[in-house]
């Protein structure tokens, strides 16, 4: 019979137990199951989080040249964000709904799930048909980027509580980029404002971004290029390579969630974005199987710290560790943050970087380098076993014991 501990450990990783995507990829998403369950976990109900909404890394990766800098602005600083009221028929006044996460503008439908008191009450005031610009929102510094995906309500689905709706689900659609020129409420992101007028929710004046079109002439080698490195990926994900990168019940919809793509998908700007979306998506699922491996050996490493020191008190807390365990779990967590940032697979950054291109060219040339990136480091992967048979043939054979036993 298992012990209570083994018993949570096993919880952990049931695959089902994890549902980080289902909030941003809404009813698009090829790889995550739409209506997922939920368990009781033994300690946290989400472990660190490989999050790369980091000002840090788009400054150090800007520096890198990896790709160029976008703009990122301060809500609170009045001189830099106040805006005329004159006419102007290029600008509108929309909601301003900051987020963890970049949003292609695809046409494709999302669903955010509103609980705070400003959310819910901008969703109200919208109603159907309504339109608010989401912007990415750095973790770190909370500043803003000053590129954003104008939304569309579809649908709103309010929950109520007592006679007063505590919860309200928008489905949306993402239509089009502006360029955030400023904020006419910064107040609205004190934090004592917002202590005093829970309610108060941002609004900036927008305009439509518009790139400069590209001769398709000049594209077809770009274009050549994307189909070849994609067509690699995934075949090598069909067959197996990488698989171990994605969630167990990512594995089963991989046809359908990396469609074959052909140069007719890619000349247009629709077609873009869709393709675009797709990458997008392997990107965030490949992060939630590493988030769902972290989750698991997080638990198992508190699991195990808890049970040496007596028997097992549930639930666990990372404040009953002794300061070994923690700083164990702190290391564990900084060594998986960084694995991650080493796939080059980042479903946030990549694509805001995309977001503020300036042509469409550009944006090809990125995407391009983004999925020849994976290929590469397929590539290398699919070596991995080649190369790993050729050191155990050249094993001296009286080595012995555990570490040796791999290679007999």
């Amino acid at each position: 019979m298992k012990s209570v501990a083994q018993v949570y450990v096993v919880a952990l990783r049931v695959p089902v137990a994890f549902l980080l995507l289902t909030a941003f990829i809404g009813r698009s998403a090829g790889f995550i199951p739409q209506k997922p369950c939920t368990l009781r976990l033994s300690t946290k109900k989400h472990a660190f989080p490989l999050n790369t909404a980091l000002e840090w890394l788009a400054i150090e990766r800007s520096m890198e040249q990896k790709y160029g800098n976008f703009g990122w602005f301060v809500v609170s600083d009045r001189r830099a964000n106040e805006c005329d009221d004159d006419d102007d028929d290029d600008s509108v006044t929309l909601p301003l709904y900051p987020l963890g996460a970049t949003y292609l503008p695809s046409m494709t439908n999302h669903t955010l799930n509103n609980v705070e008191a400003r959310n819910i009450q901008m969703a109200q005031d919208l109603h159907e048909g309504g339109r608010f610009c989401v912007t990415l929102a750095a973790t770190d510094t909370g500043r803003l980027s000053s590129v954003g995906t104008v939304m569309r309500v579809l649908e709103l689905e309010p929950h109520e509580r007592e006679g007063q709706v505590k919860r309200i689900i928008v489905k949306c659609r993402a239509e089009e980029l502006v360029d955030i020129e400023g904020v006419i409420n910064p107040e609205a992101a004190d934090r004592e404002h917002r202590l005093r007028h829970p309610k108060d929710y941002l609004k900036a004046k927008v305009r439509r971004r518009v790139i400069e079109p590209t001769p398709l002439e000049e594209c077809e080698e770009i274009v050549s290029n994307i189909i070849e490195d994609y067509n690699y990926v995934r075949g090598a994900y069909l067959d197996g390579v990488g698989a171990s990168d994605l969630p167990p019940f990512a594995l089963e919809h991989l046809a359908q969630a990396l469609p074959a793509w052909n140069a007719n998908d890619l000349t247009t700007d629709p077609g873009f974005w869709e393709a675009a979306l797709v990458w997008q998506t392997l990107a965030y699922t490949v992060r939630e199987g590493r988030q769902m491996i972290l989750s698991a050996d997080r638990n198992e490493l508190m699991v195990a710290a808890a049970s040496a020191k007596g028997p097992l008190k549930l639930p666990i807390h990372v404040s009953d560790l002794s300061p070994t365990d923690r700083f164990r779990l702190q290391e564990l967590e900084r060594q998986a943050q960084s694995d991650f940032l080493e796939m080059g697979l980042d479903p946030c950054l990549d694509f805001q970087v995309m977001l503020a291109m300036d042509d469409f060219k550009n944006r090809l040339k990125f995407l391009s380098t983004l999925i020849s990136r994976e290929r590469r480091r397929l590539e290398e992967l699919a070596l991995e076993p080649a190369a790993a048979e050729r050191q155990r043939d050249e094993q001296p054979r009286n080595r012995t014991g555990a570490w040796f036993e791999g290679f007999e």
